[in-house]
């Protein structure tokens, strides 16, 4: 079995998840994750897929034939989870440029993973 990372963005419109796990599904492999996101009117989704290598090249050629989507694959190994402490910040204040650099700066000097 091999462990792919699917990123793929684009204009939002209703069915199109249903559309990439269809795609998914129809070529035997399997969505170990997902993250998916609107940002303005676009959507964007990453997905962890597992797939016999034996369908791996048809799933991508049907995946990258979907319209409106820019589609990006790449292998990868899928990490053993860990029980981590998970901490949650929140902000409130006015939006200042360069603040979520300023952040994710201090938590990487203190070797945090975000």
């Amino acid at each position: 079995m091999k462990n792919l990372i699917l990123s793929a963005f684009g204009p939002d419109r209703k069915g199109i998840v249903s559309h990439i796990t269809r795609i998914i599904t129809k070529n035997h492999g399997n969505v170990k994750e997902s993250r998916m996101i609107n940002l303005g009117s676009d959507f964007n989704i990453m997905m962890l897929i597992q797939i016999n290598d034996n369908y791996e090249n048809e799933l991508i050629a049907n995946l990258k034939s979907i319209e409106d989507l820019t589609i990006n694959i790449r292998n990868t190994i899928e990490k053993k989870k860990h029980k981590n402490i998970k901490y949650q910040i929140d902000f409130c204040g006015a939006d200042n440029e360069g603040l979520v650099y300023s952040i994710s700066d201090i938590l990487s000097t203190l070797e945090i993973n975000i």
